[in-house]
């Protein structure tokens, strides 16, 4: 069944008048998300350097409260009360990116290649360390708070807590700022955790 040329025409004319209107928007919307992870602060070693043996380290997934399992960005408004930024995401599971980049910091500091991640054979092993994130969040004017818990069990067991601020920039207006602050934080945990791994 053919449609009468008068009604063709009408729809032609609407779809003309509301491309014209601007209430027919053919472009493609760009994704305001955007996406952040957090990076080691510890230089590497020189490459020329060959690897020390060092103490073999085996740390356990970092466990973190429920609010930080979800993807977004947390902006803490007061001191019960936190926000979930509209457009700023993490890359990986925050559990994940702070056990990395805990163990990269670690290994380069203690200057070992003999670290694991997750598991492990107990004789693959010196050291095992555990950590525990109480809160890790940014306020709206930029200060970073980190507060963990940690036990070490190898030849000594030890236990811990730390709690670091850190200023950083706003997250709404430079939310990359705002991330580096938080590795900053994290590395300020790698050194103290260091202390105490040193043999």
């Amino acid at each position: 069944m053919t449609r009468p040329p008068s009604l063709a025409l009408a729809l032609v004319g609407l779809l003309v008048s509301l491309a014209a209107s601007g209430c027919l928007n053919l472009k493609p919307v760009e994704d305001p998300v955007r996406y952040f992870l957090l990076t080691p602060v510890e230089s590497p070693s020189s490459p020329e350097a060959a690897p020390r043996e060092g103490i073999a380290l085996g740390l356990e997934r970092v466990t973190v409260p429920a609010y930080l399992s979800r993807p977004w960005m947390v902006v803490r408004t007061g001191p019960t009360e936190i926000r979930y930024s509209d457009y700023h995401k993490w890359g990986e599971h925050l559990d994940q990116g702070i056990q990395r980049v805990l163990g990269e910091n670690l290994a380069r500091r203690l200057d070992t290649a003999r670290l694991h991640l997750g598991t492990w054979r107990k004789e693959a092993v010196d050291v095992e360390l555990s950590v525990s994130i109480q809160q890790f969040d940014v306020d709206a004017q930029g200060q970073v708070v980190l507060e963990a818990q940690w036990r070490i069990q190898g030849a000594r067991t030890a236990a811990g807590q730390a709690v670091i601020r850190k200023r950083g920039p706003a997250p709404d207006a430079d939310p990359g700022g705002a991330a580096a602050a938080m590795s900053e934080a994290l590395g300020e945990l790698s050194r103290i955790l260091a202390s105490e791994l040193q043999p």
